[in-house]
């Protein structure tokens, strides 16, 4: 009675033959995931990337716009006065007021006044010219023009010369050491700063050294 009967045997075996629902053909359940590849990840902004320097890399290089701007400069003078036999010495300031047409050409008003003092004699005088400019590789700049002037003056014989409204002419050449940023210059200035005064029967020379400082 406790012996299996054989159509019980037959359907444990049928049983025992039928496939696992779980397995799939060809796949293991030990079988690894490969995940030895990596994403790439771009990030993308929404800020473009600045254009290369010269070199192809690194910051951008700044264009220098070259455009039309107000000028301006000061400088000090020292030097010395020479009209006929007398000789005196010479200091004084001089402005520059006007405009930087192009960063190679300028022009601009010269209001200036000088003294001059010797065992010799004295003047005193005030001008006012106009003067171009030509600047070469922002560093060498060289001007001339007409000046109106008024000038009083003693010599050591007691012979007072001078007038207004006199006519001169002036020469101004130097070198300019600064920087330069994007339109416009800041720098300061070494001169030879002359003046040619024309007076009733005498000529007046005024060569001086002049140190300043120039926004053009």
């Amino acid at each position: 009675m406790l012996a299996a009967s054989p159509a019980r045997a037959d359907d444990e075996e049928d049983v025992a033959e039928e496939p696992v629902a779980n397995e799939s053909a060809g796949v293991s359940d030990d079988a690894e995931i490969d995940d030895s590849e990596e994403t790439e990840v771009v990030v993308r902004s929404r800020f473009p990337a600045p254009p290369p320097g010269p070199s192809g890399k690194g910051r951008p290089t700044r264009v220098e716009e070259d455009r039309a701007r107000f000028r301006g400069g000061v400088s000090a003078q020292i030097g010395g006065y020479f009209i006929e036999d007398t000789g005196l010495g010479l200091f004084g300031i001089q402005g520059r007021l006007g405009a930087q047409i192009i960063d190679e050409f300028g022009i601009y008003a010269t209001p200036g006044f000088q003294l001059g003092a010797s065992t010799e004699g004295a003047v005193a005088r005030v001008s006012i010219g106009v003067i171009p400019e030509l600047t070469l590789g922002d560093l060498w700049f060289i001007g001339a023009g007409p000046e109106v002037f008024a000038a009083a003056g003693i010599d050591d014989d007691l012979d007072v010369f001078g007038g207004a409204y006199l006519i001169a002419a002036r020469l101004r050449t130097g070198f300019a050491f600064g920087s330069k940023r994007p339109g416009r210059r800041h720098a300061f200035t070494l001169a030879f700063d002359g003046h040619v005064d024309f007076y009733d029967g005498k000529v007046g020379v005024a060569p001086t050294v002049a140190l300043g400082y120039d926004a053009f």
